[in-house]
């Protein structure tokens, strides 16, 4: 069967990403606008992201995680922060639960 991540499971990736995106984007030195022009949103969404007064959408996760997961400089902390786990990753490379595509 193919690993299949509820609504929950999503919002939860969503949440423990957007409570670290001020640490994520500190690390690159980036503003708000900078990164959110990277991530395809508004400067606003971002600022809203980032105070918990905005979901993060699923749509923006994947953005963001291509985007901290292919810097050398974040892609150690996304991990470190367990942001990224196994569950996330074989769902992302459409494996099943014997790893196979």
């Amino acid at each position: 069967m193919d690993q299949i991540l509820s609504l929950d499971e999503k919002k939860e990736y969503c949440k423990k990403l957007a409570s670290n995106l001020n640490v994520l984007r500190a690390k690159l030195n980036l503003t708000q606008a900078a990164l959110s022009e990277r991530i395809g949103i508004s400067r606003s969404m971002l600022a809203r992201i980032e105070t918990g007064s905005k979901e993060m959408s699923w749509i923006t996760f994947i953005a963001s995680m291509m985007f901290f997961l292919n810097n050398e400089e974040t892609a150690p902390i996304f991990n470190a922060l367990g942001i990224m786990d196994e569950r996330l990753e074989k769902f992302l490379l459409l494996e099943n639960e014997n790893g196979k595509q």
